[in-house]
């Protein structure tokens, strides 16, 4: 998956295999808005850290629910770390539930804010960046947990996106990067001043990624204590039970090694281990109520920014409010002709998934508004070589995106052709769509321009263009993920994500018919669930992960080697299984 959110790392073009993290597609965003954010009483000041003995503090970005594998190993060892997520991809597939996070808090952990959809606060508007911060830190808020940290995603700074974490009451910002590291700068200072010199870009080493070993971790603090004091904050991302489940995972024997060298090392009074908020101090600030701009309001007309792909940000791999969305395993190309007045979309070693140019999943900034209940027509000028359809995309009362509706398939056409589609009735909670024309097979797509107009109370519903009857294609369903995350984090939306969220599972593709193509993009049916073994089995070892909730719902059981059932002992935990994310179901067995 690419399209929204990876690592803090992103790319706009390159072969899909697998997924790393948060939605970049993030393709989840969790709007607080003005009338549905509570106002917060500031919490009682932390007290600054006034330690002799340099300070480590354990920080997990992203929000990923293999996070908990985390959380446990840092309780068996007595410490405290300080996890930053987004609200917008809270109880998304393969992310931390809003329940997780209590149990956290709970457990003496910090809840920091990674903005609401994992989004690069120096890529966009300061209004958007705002929005970004603000909705984050007041969605948060209304869950019950006041942040007063937040880390920027991908690293990205500026005098903007540090104007908008201040203006949303943040105490602190995190940067990456920017202190000695096995991966980063050797000439960098080998600790953050404490109180640091400026709390909204907080420096840091480069990012854990699966290269580091136990010794480049206990490096990093010997690297402290060579320095005499100071503060050394750690970033993890994923936590993966064996190596290879992501490039910026750390594995649990590794974590569970560094911890509880750390554990020794607090004891004997060579370090300090604290939580980000512990070491800055200073009062939880009130939460702003939505008194921001909204962004992208109602009108009359073409609600779609740059329709006609005109404007194109220097350097960009996509015009003004467009972004390149990509899921599944193929390899996608995008490039912009005629001046950057059309985009060309190829997929070429197509296996699963597909690619399309959409307005962007953001807060305001882009993405055109919506109103529930409201019919819309949506048309875009193509040549294709392919069978294509439209792929829509909500934004609900709350911001949280997610994939809704398929058009019927549209005939390829060597001519410039319109596609023209009248939405249903929007959902009740609608506050935003998202739509483009998508390739599910190899060939290409050259868009040029596109329009999306509501259809007023009273006026006939347009005549939809004609369904083609010719070969069918397989039909995957879009779904929005949640991307992620990391190096500068991810794995994605790598987003631009990233980013992190699971791939949705395409339909396998199968030999041409000549049978009429469906007239909208079937739903995935669930399987029945088999009968379950025992509910008194023991968890003697750990099992082969290979079957559970897979994205749709669609149940089936953990099998151990022999192919017997069994149960995973990690509650929600997720993992690939052929190329797809699966989920696990609660704990049958008992835990060794």
């Amino acid at each position: 998956m690419s399209g929204q959110q990876p690592s803090e790392t992103s790319s706009a073009s390159a072969a899909l295999k697998r997924f790393d993290a948060p939605l970049a597609m993030v393709v989840s965003l969790a709007l607080a808005t003005g009338a549905g954010a509570a106002v917060i009483r500031p919490a009682a000041p932390a007290e600054a850290v006034e330690s002799g003995v340099p300070v480590v503090t354990l920080t997990f970005d992203d929000g990923n629910i293999d996070q908990l594998l985390g959380a446990e190993i840092l309780d068996r060892h007595g410490l405290d770390g300080t996890f930053y997520v987004q609200s917008g991809a809270l109880n998304m597939e393969g992310y931390l539930a809003t329940s997780d996070l209590t149990r956290l808090q709970n457990a003496g952990h910090e809840i920091g804010s990674h903005t609401t959809g994992h989004v690069d606060l120096s890529s966009v508007s300061t209004d958007e960046a705002i929005r970004q911060a603000c909705t984050d830190r007041a969605n948060l808020a209304d869950l019950g947990f006041v942040t007063t940290s937040l880390a920027y995603p991908y690293a990205g700074f500026s005098e903007s996106a540090r104007e908008a974490v201040e203006e949303c009451g943040f105490n602190s910002a995190r940067l990456l990067g920017d202190l000695q590291s096995p991966d980063g700068c050797t000439d960098c200072p080998p600790t953050e001043s404490i109180p640091p010199l400026d709390p909204f870009a907080l420096r840091a080493p480069a990012q854990v990624s699966e290269g580091w070993t136990l010794e480049d971790l206990k490096g990093l603090v010997t690297q402290a204590q060579d320095a005499g004091s100071g503060w050394m904050p750690i970033t993890f991302h994923r936590v993966c039970e064996t190596a290879g489940c992501s490039t910026i995972g750390v594995t649990t024997e590794t974590l569970e090694a560094f911890a509880d060298y750390l554990e020794s090392e607090v004891q004997a009074g060579a370090i300090d281990v604290r939580t980000v908020d512990s070491v800055i101090g200073g009062a939880a600030k009130p939460i702003r109520d939505g008194d921001w701009a909204p962004g992208q309001t109602a009108t009359d007309g073409n609600r779609v920014v740059n329709p006609g792909l005109e404007e194109w940000p220097t350097g960009a791999s996509a015009p003004t409010c467009w972004d390149t969305n990509s899921w599944g395993t193929h390899t996608a190309k995008f490039t912009r002709v005629d001046s950057g007045m059309k985009m060309v979309v190829d997929v070429s070693n197509y296996e699963s998934g597909s690619s399309s140019l959409m307005q962007k999943l953001d807060l305001g900034e882009c993405a055109p508004a919506a109103e529930p209940g409201a019919q819309y027509v949506l048309s875009a000028t193509h040549t294709s070589t392919v069978d294509t359809q439209f792929a829509v995309y909500v934004r609900d009362a709350r911001g949280a995106w997610r994939y809704w509706e398929s058009s019927p398939w549209f005939d390829p056409s060597a001519a410039s052709s319109e596609a023209t589609w009248t939405t249903p009735a929007l959902p009740a909670d609608a506050t935003a769509l998202s739509f483009g024309l998508t390739v599910f097979s190899n060939g290409s797509l050259t868009l040029n321009s596109s329009s999306m107009v509501v259809v007023k109370p009273g006026e006939p519903t347009p005549t939809p263009t004609p369904t083609p009857t010719a070969t069918a294609t397989a039909t995957p369903t879009p779904t929005a993920t949640a991307t992620p995350t990391p190096t500068a984090t991810a794995t994605a939306t790598p987003t631009p994500t990233p980013t992190a969220t699971g791939t949705p599972t395409p339909t396998p593709t199968a030999a041409p018919t000549k049978t009429p193509k469906p007239t909208k993009t079937p739903k995935p049916t669930s399987t029945p669930k088999p009968t379950p073994p025992p509910a008194n089995l023991k968890c003697n070892a750990k099992w082969t992960f290979h079957d559970a909730y897979d994205r749709y719902g669609n149940w089936g059981y953990y099998l151990d080697p022999t192919g017997t059932y069994s149960y995973d002992p990690w509650e929600k935990y997720y993992f690939w299984d052929n190329g797809f994310i699966k989920n696990g179901n609660a704990p049958k067995c008992k835990v060794p």
